[in-house]
């Protein structure tokens, strides 16, 4: 769009009759959204699964690090 020789206002009002006109266009927004919520929320379990894992990883070393000490 930034090669259009459109105004910012005019490229509004056209978006505006884009919205009006399409009788899809909220249905798309909305599943647009819910893929961006499942992202997000995928975004913030992975996060969360890597913290966990570095825990484990953690106790595993000094585990390991016990039972070297021991022999």
């Amino acid at each position: 769009m930034k090669d259009s020789k459109l105004t910012r206002e005019e490229m509004g009002k056209l978006f505006v009759r884009f919205r009006k006109e399409n009788p899809v266009f909220e249905d798309l927004v909305s599943e647009r959204d819910k893929i961006v919520r499942i992202m997000e929320i995928h975004s913030i379990t992975m996060d969360a699964l890597k913290i966990e894992l570095k825990k484990w990883d953690n106790n595993i070393e000094k585990e390991f690090k016990n039972l070297r000490n021991r022999n």
